[in-house]
C-alpha cells in the first residue's frame, strides 16, 4: 500500500516571503489548508485552522523555522479570543483583517485588544480612505493589490498619506515590481523573486560563469575524486567554503576536517560532491539576496527527503535536480540556457523543464507545494503529511546552511 493511499486530511502549511522596499525579507505570510478549509476560513470557530498551525510550528520550534522574521496571518476567531495567551507576541506576528472581516462589536473588541497588546494590524487599503469599516482606525498597514493600483493610478499616493506602511500583493513580474518601486510603497509579495529579469548567458560575469562550469563538472556522476580535486585546485574559495560547512554545526563532527581528502574519507564521494555543489551554488548569491538561494536549498532538500521516503537509491540525484531548479533565480538566465551552459543530459533537461519521470514529477510537486498550489502539490507516491514534514525539515536545514554562508 503506498503512502498516499493511506492519506487522511492533514494540515499543509507553507510560508510566503514578504519583501521590504530594499528587497530583503521582512516577514513570512503563512498559507495553509486542511481538507476543505484554508486560512480564509478563520472567522468561523468550527473551520478555524489557527490552533493547528501553531501546533505545527511548535513541533519544530519557532526559531528554527523563522528566526527573527515576523509572521503574517489573517485574523481569526482563535487569535481574537486568545489574544493574551498566543504563542507568538507582537514582535513576531502581524495580523491581517481580510475584506470580509465583520465590524461587529465582538470583532472590534478583539482587534482592539490585539492592537493594545502590540500586534500590528493590517487591513485592506481602501478601508483607510473611504471609512468603509470602523476597524480601520486600528490598522497600521494598508494592503493593496497590484490590479487595484493599475486601475486607479492615484490610489497608492492616497494610501501613503494615511498609512506609513503598505503591502502590495500580486507582484509577479517585472512590470508589477517597477510599479511597486515607482509608487514608493514599503513592502510587496508575489512570485517576482522567482522570475527575475533575465539576461543573455553571454552577459554572465566571468566569476559566475566559472561557478556554472565547475558545477557542471562536479554534478557529473562519472567524475571521480581525482578530477574533483583537480577542478577545485582552480578555486580555493570553494574548497574553503566546503571545509567551513563540514566543520560547522550542520555536521556536528567531533574533530576538525582540514582537507578534501579527509572529507572524502568521512563522507564518501557522493556526499562530498553534494556538499561541493551546495558550496558552489552558495557562491552565486548577489549581495544579500538570500531568498532565491533559500528556495533552491529547500527544493533540493525536500526532493532528497521524499526520495528517501520512497526508498530510492538515487536521493542525491533528486537533491541535484531540486538545486538546479534554482539556477534561473540565482543567475537571472533562462533555465534552458543554464542547462545548455552546463551541458546537461536530455534526461536532466526533461526533469527540469517538463517534470518528466518520477524525479521530475517530484520536483513539480515540491515547487507547487512551496507556492501553496495545493491542487498540483499532490505526490503520486507519498502523502501530504510526508510532503509537509519534508518541507519543514528543509526549512530548518536551509536555515543552518545559509547561516554558515552568511558567516563566511
Amino acid at each position: 500500500m503506498s503512502d498516499s493511499s493511506r492519506e487522511i486530511h492533514s494540515l499543509r502549511l507553507v510560508r510566503v516571503p514578504i519583501f521590504s522596499n530594499k528587497n530583503t525579507v521582512s516577514a513570512y505570510a503563512l498559507k495553509f489548508i486542511k481538507g476543505h478549509y484554508s486560512e480564509q476560513n478563520g472567522l468561523d470557530e468550527k473551520t478555524d485552522l489557527t490552533p493547528s498551525v501553531f501546533k505545527k510550528i511548535n513541533e519544530q520550534t519557532y526559531p528554527k523555522l523563522f528566526a527573527d522574521t515576523k509572521l503574517w496571518m489573517p485574523f481569526s476567531r482563535y487569535l481574537g479570543k486568545n489574544a493574551r495567551s498566543l504563542p507568538l507576541n507582537g514582535r513576531q506576528l502581524i495580523i491581517e483583517l481580510l475584506p470580509d472581516t465583520p465590524s461587529d462589536r465582538e470583532t472590534v473588541d478583539q482587534v482592539t485588544e490585539l492592537s493594545r497588546l502590540g500586534y500590528q494590524i493590517a487591513a485592506p487599503g481602501k478601508w483607510f480612505i473611504d471609512n468603509s469599516n470602523s476597524i480601520a482606525v486600528l490598522a497600521k498597514i494598508a494592503v493593496l493589490n497590484y490590479e487595484e493600483i493599475v486601475e486607479d493610478n492615484m490610489l497608492a499616493a492616497r494610501i501613503a498619506v494615511v498609512s506609513s506602511k503598505q503591502l502590495l500583493r500580486h507582484v509577479n513580474d517585472e512590470a508589477a515590481f517597477q510599479l511597486f518601486q515607482s509608487s514608493q510603497l514599503t513592502s510587496y509579495t508575489g512570485s517576482f523573486y522567482l522570475h527575475p529579469p533575465l539576461q543573455d548567458a553571454e552577459s554572465l560575469p566571468k566569476e559566475k560563469l566559472h561557478r556554472v562550469q565547475l558545477l557542471a563538472k562536479i554534478q557529473n556522476p562519472s567524475v571521480d575524486f581525482i578530477e574533483v580535486r583537480q577542478a577545485l585546485s582552480q578555486d580555493q574559495s570553494i574548497t574553503n567554503s566546503l571545509l567551513e560547512y563540514i566543520n560547522s554545526p550542520v555536521f556536528k563532527l567531533e574533530s576538525q576536517v582540514s582537507s578534501t581528502q579527509q572529507a572524502l574519507g568521512l563522507l564518501g564521494l557522493n556526499v562530498l560532491k553534494q556538499w561541493l555543489m551546495v558550496a558552489i551554488v552558495g557562491e552565486m548569491v548577489t549581495g544579500n539576496q538570500y531568498e532565491p538561494l533559500r528556495v533552491a536549498f529547500i527544493r533540493a532538500r525536500m526532493c532528497e527527503l521524499i526520495a528517501r521516503k520512497m526508498g530510492s537509491k538515487k536521493s542525491g540525484r533528486y537533491f541535484l535536480v531540486g538545486l538546479l531548479s534554482g539556477l534561473e533565480m540565482l543567475l537571472a538566465v533562462p533555465t534552458e540556457k543554464a542547462i545548455e551552459l552546463m551541458g546537461l543530459s536530455d534526461k536532466m533537461k526533461g526533469f527540469l523543464l517538463d517534470y518528466e519521470g518520477v524525479i521530475g514529477s517530484t520536483l513539480g510537486s515540491v515547487i507547487a507545494f512551496e507556492q501553496g498550489d495545493w491542487e498540483n502539490a499532490k505526490h503520486q507516491k507519498v502523502s501530504d503529511a510526508t510532503m509537509q514534514k519534508a518541507y519543514l525539515n528543509a526549512i530548518v536545514w536551509s536555515k543552518a546552511v545559509i547561516e554558515q554562508i552568511e558567516k563566511s
